[in-house]
This record gives C-alpha cells, sequence and structure tokens, in this order.
C-alpha cells in the first residue's frame, strides 16, 4: 500500500526548489538507518544484556530516499542485530548518474567497483578498519580552501593481499564546529572537493525523516507485543508519513511546517473537509461541509 500511494503521487514529491545551479541536488540518493528499542524481547537486538541478565528487542528501519523526495522510495524493516550491509544489495543497480550517500557501515568493495563499472557515484565516510594505499595528491582550488578542505587524495582501499581492491577518492575536511577532522571517500572524479563535502552534509535529510516518524508520528511506542504488530505499525507510520508529505507538497500557497500539518490532521481527522481547504484555510467556518442539524447527540438522540 505504501508504495502504490508512493507511485502515484510521485510527481507532487519531487521538490523543483533545489538550486540549478547545483544539478547534482537533484541525483542524491540517501540511505540510512533507525534503530527502536522496543520493551521487551522480540526481535533480536545488537549489543549485550542489562545488568540483570534481561534483554530488550530491537527494530531497525532501513531506507533510501532521493534527496528533492524527502519520502523513502525503499524501505526494509530487520532486525536490530541485523548488519546495515545486508540492505546495500538493493542498491546494485541504480540508473546511471546517480549519487549515493551513505555513512561508514556500509562498506562492500565490490559494490563500490561495480557502480564505477555502471556510472554511479558514490560519497560515503571512511570507515576505521579500512586499509588505505596512498597516491597521487590532487590540487586543491580556492573554493575547496575557503571550505577547510585539507586534502585531496587518490587512493587505494584494500589489503596487499586483497584482490578486490577500490580505487576512490580520499578528502580531509576540517570540521569548525566540533573540532575534528572528517575523511570522505568517493569515485567521483569529476566535482571540486568541496562539493564532496557538501553532497555528505545533504545527508541529514534522512535524519530528519526518522525524526520525524519518531517525534511526530510516535513510531517508539507501540501497541502490539509481537512482531507482526510493530512491522504493521511501523508500515502505518510510514503511510501517515507519505499522506502528510502529499499534502503539503499538493498546498499552493507554500508548503506549511510539517508539526502543523499534523496538529490540524489530527484535530480535524472526525470532521469531513478537504485536506487541501483545511492546510489553505484552517480558521475559515465554511470549509466544513457538515450541517449543524446532522450532529447528534450520542446520549440524547431524537426520536425516530
Amino acid at each position: 500500500m505504501f508504495f502504490s500511494i508512493y507511485k502515484a503521487n510521485k510527481w507532487i514529491l519531487s521538490d523543483s526548489s533545489l538550486s540549478k545551479n547545483e544539478k547534482w541536488l537533484s541525483r542524491l540518493f540517501l540511505i540510512d538507518s533507525t534503530t527502536i528499542t522496543l520493551f521487551k524481547n522480540i526481535m533480536k537486538a545488537c549489543g549485550n544484556s542489562m545488568a540483570n541478565g534481561r534483554r530488550k528487542g530491537g527494530v531497525k528501519v532501513h531506507a533510501g530516499m532521493w534527496l528533492n523526495e524527502q519520502v523513502p522510495s525503499l524501505i526494509r524493516i530487520s532486525k536490530s542485530a541485523e548488519s546495515d550491509k545486508k540492505f546495500m544489495v538493493r542498491f546494485k543497480n541504480m540508473p546511471a548518474e546517480t549519487i549515493l550517500v551513505f555513512d561508514k557501515a556500509y562498506v562492500n568493495y565490490s559494490l563500490y567497483k561495480h557502480w564505477s563499472k555502471i556510472k554511479v557515484s558514490f560519497v560515503s565516510r571512511l570507515h576505521k578498519s579500512c586499509v588505505v594505499t596512498k597516491g597521487n595528491l590532487r590540487l586543491l582550488s580556492v573554493e575547496d580552501e575557503e571550505y577547510n578542505i585539507l586534502e585531496d587524495c587518490e587512493v587505494q582501499l584494500g589489503h596487499k593481499a586483497q584482490k578486490d581492491k577500490v580505487n576512490v577518492r580520499l578528502i580531509k575536511f576540517f570540521d569548525k564546529e566540533h573540532n575534528r577532522e572528517i575523511e570522505f571517500i568517493t569515485n567521483d572524479k569529476r566535482l571540486e572537493a568541496w562539493e564532496i563535502a557538501e553532497i555528505y552534509k545533504q545527508r541529514w535529510a534522512i535524519e530528519l525523516l526518522f525524526k520525524r516518524l519518531k517525534q511526530n508520528i510516535k513510531i517508539t511506542s507501540f501497541l502490539g507485543d509481537n512482531e507482526n504488530a510493530i512491522r504493521i505499525q511501523i508500515w502505518c507510520a510510514l503511510i501517515a508519513d507519505l499522506l502528510m508529505q502529499i499534502a503539503r507538497k499538493g498546498m499552493r500557497k507554500g508548503e506549511m511546517a510539517y508539526s502543523v500539518v499534523c496538529g490540524l490532521i489530527k484535530l480535524h481527522l472526525m470532521n469531513y473537509v478537504q485536506i487541501k481547504q483545511l492546510l489553505q484555510t484552517p480558521t475559515d467556518p465554511s470549509i466544513f461541509h457538515r450541517k449543524p442539524q446532522e450532529n447528534y447527540d450520542l446520549f440524547n438522540q431524537a426520536p425516530p
């Protein structure tokens, strides 16, 4: 049901407000996952048991979404203990010129090489377990230095005895806000180093998706106490978020804050009113079509 709604309304979800000067923004596909701790040991969680020997379960929601749509187009629900790498297979054959953005937990050398062959780029952080062999340094532009790029180098990932070594770019960026160095890897040879750092920064958009699900739709509180009930509730939350985004994007007078849309719809959930009219003119009483005499009191109904 989620994917049928998504496909039918995909044309509404596409955001045309992205900067035309940065064409790569429309090609970004973001990948990440979020973990939700459960109230008892239902689905296997990662980590050690508590001091009293008890163990709570956990569920992991894997998502992939286009930056200009702000809703996931690929979803997988699994046990919390399951590795993120298993989700990467779904992105093996992406459209050419796509730029995949994901965290350092998704390490797969064979996929890195495959994407390079089909002209799919990726941007990720360097995992501490990766063995790096440095090669030629690339010259930094004025924009790179202004963006706090420290180094842009061609490197090779993999042990000496490893057959599937990967040739990538390693970009070092200094984060002034947190006073730390961040290392990015990418197979893109055309974009500037500062653009690669800016691309990875866009990954925050998928974190906002998980924030919406947990804070506005309360996906952290479950009604059922079995795995099937938990999966159903997560899918219902995803459908609700999708419908909220369709309602927001379908407005003519600009987008309303997500929390405001949720509040209005929750308040008028049992009223007969068109969503567009409610969001455009929420204070206009004429948008409610039901007549006053049709509202019956529950405990004092009129005689037949």
